[in-house]
């Protein structure tokens, strides 16, 4: 049904994700409520959302009876959850935009022979980067491009984020 393990099924429950009944004899009996949580939980799992934030929105759901307490609880962990992806994004975007000015950077250069037309192999560009242009780009990037050989390890790094 889920396409999982039991040991899966036992960590969420380590984890206090899941409180499956138990038989005289040890067998776990899950419920169909364990059934959706477990599913819930699996899925905000595999969109990159910890387990530790999960718990916290079964727990708001179990410490109290009011549903206006649980919504409430729960919106607050899921506002927070939000901020930070949020952030997340904006710091992707921000380094898609430092490796966009990187390219345009090396595309000067002459050394990223991906923007070169057919026929033009021959001659390269040998025009350097303003030092402002240098100075809007991330350290991390900014060291790549400093670095001898740069040019072929920042396409291969790109190459293989391709893939």
């Amino acid at each position: 049904m889920f396409r999982t393990t039991p040991r899966t099924l036992l960590y969420y429950e380590e984890q206090g994700i899941l409180t499956p009944a138990k038989t005289t004899k040890g067998t776990r009996m899950y419920s169909e409520a364990d059934l959706k949580v477990f599913a819930t939980a699996q899925e905000l799992s595999r969109l990159g959302i910890p387990l530790r934030t999960v718990r916290h929105l079964v727990h708001a759901s179990k410490r109290s009876a009011d549903p206006k307490e649980i919504a409430s609880s729960q919106a607050i962990i899921l506002d927070e959850l939000a901020g930070k992806l949020r952030r997340q994004i904006q710091r992707i975007d921000l380094m898609t935009a430092d490796i966009e000015a990187a390219r345009e950077l090396l595309k000067a250069r002459g050394g990223d022979r991906s923007f070169e037309n057919e026929g033009d192999d021959d001659e390269a560009v040998d025009e350097s980067p303003e030092d402002e242009e240098m100075e809007q780009i991330e350290p991390q990037i900014l060291s790549l491009l400093q670095a001898e050989g740069a040019d072929v390890r920042l396409s291969a790094l790109a190459d293989d984020e391709c893939d």
